[in-house]
């Protein structure tokens, strides 16, 4: 015991040591079946895992994966490249030191033993609500009422006390531990994983399989303007919203593509802006959250599954799990919403300025 105890302690003193963590208030409503609340539970901390694995296995800006999703800055930007901002973020959401450095080792450590780092004393005051508490915005406090609704919002986000609001339909997606090791609830008569289960049932490319609910609240998490907003590069890369005066990672809208939502549309925003920038704005995809959401899940599987996965083809990757039958149809957005805003097809997530309750 005393020999394991030492061990575990040169384990902790042989790392960067992050902030003090401190957990986010949970609120969960009455109506909630018992296995939601373990499910929202496991997706939290899983929505964690999924950003530490962006920030440890960063390469920068001659990473496929991260050209799939983010431009390299080019030559008249900032004299730092946008990279560094992308890493840092991540780092931020993980409670990484932003200088930390780490080998392959100390990496896979790290994300193998949640321990290790702990939460960000930043989430000290935010409410992380399974359904709408009773502090959310008029327009929205029925919003996940919507029978079949599955997405996420966030309110609040220019302050310490931010809510992220899951929908429980949203717990209808598995768990990133139950797409690796395959339920018995996944697989066929003679044992075969379903479509979307397992490394090898993932395919060979960024999809729908890939997502977990973690993956959600990851995305509201990137909209968060207060959690970020003191990070180096942040004036340089990050617009300000015109419809609320706030410097914030929001998502793309446009005609082609409509959406920066779903790994197809955000590869998609990449490959536009780099040939239309003038149509596009300054760095349109450090400005999209699912840029960040994608880049995070095709590496998080990388590492997972030990291969690297290719771009999504087409539109239709992006509906692979909902083609199964395995997550709730979209539902119409609810009055006054912005049909604009929402996230990966088959999510629907919403990113207020200041109408935030709380």
């Amino acid at each position: 015991m005393v020999t394991l105890l030492h061990f575990f302690l040169l384990l902790l003193l042989s790392y960067p040591l992050p902030a003090h963590a401190a957990r986010p208030f949970v609120w969960i409503e009455p109506i909630a079946p018992a296995p939601y609340i373990e499910w929202f539970h496991e997706s939290w901390k899983e929505a964690i895992v999924l950003a530490r694995a962006a920030a440890l296995t960063f390469q920068g800006p001659c990473d496929p994966v991260y050209q799939r999703y983010f431009e390299d800055g080019g030559t008249s930007g900032p004299s730092s490249p946008p990279a560094s901002l992308v890493r840092r973020i991540f780092q931020r959401i993980a409670n990484i030191p932003l200088d930390a450095q780490y080998n392959a080792q100390d990496i896979q450590s790290l994300l193998s033993n949640q321990d290790i780092l702990g939460l960000s004393p930043r989430f000290g005051r935010m409410t992380l609500a399974l359904g709408t508490p009773p502090h959310t915005p008029d327009p929205w406090k029925n919003y996940c009422a919507n029978r079949g609704i599955s997405g996420a919002f966030l309110f609040g986000e220019n302050r310490a006390d931010a809510t992220v609001v899951v929908c429980g339909a949203v717990l209808e997606y598995p768990l990133a531990a139950e797409i690796l090791a395959v339920p018995p609830w996944a697989r066929n008569v003679d044992g075969t994983p379903h479509a979307g289960y397992g490394c090898r049932g993932l395919g060979d490319r960024d999809t729908e399989f890939m997502i977990f609910p973690g993956a959600f609240i990851l995305h509201e998490l990137i909209h968060w303007s207060w959690l970020l907003q003191d990070l180096p590069q942040w004036q340089d890369f990050i617009a300000v919203l015109p419809a609320f005066g706030l410097r914030q990672i929001g998502d793309f809208a446009g005609t082609d593509p409509v959406s920066g939502y779903g790994a197809y549309n955000a590869k998609r925003l990449k490959e536009r802006a780099l040939g239309n920038p003038a149509d596009f704005g300054s760095y349109p995809t450090l400005n999209n959250a699912d840029s960040y959401m994608w880049y995070a899940l095709s590496k998080y599987w990388a590492w997972t599954c030990g291969v690297d996965f290719g771009p999504a083809r087409d539109e239709y990757d992006d509906f692979l799990r909902t083609q199964e039958g395995k997550v709730p149809a979209v539902q119409p957005l609810p009055g006054g919403g912005d049909a604009s805003d929402r996230p990966d097809p088959g999510m629907v997530d919403f990113a207020h300025g200041s109408t935030g309750g709380g």
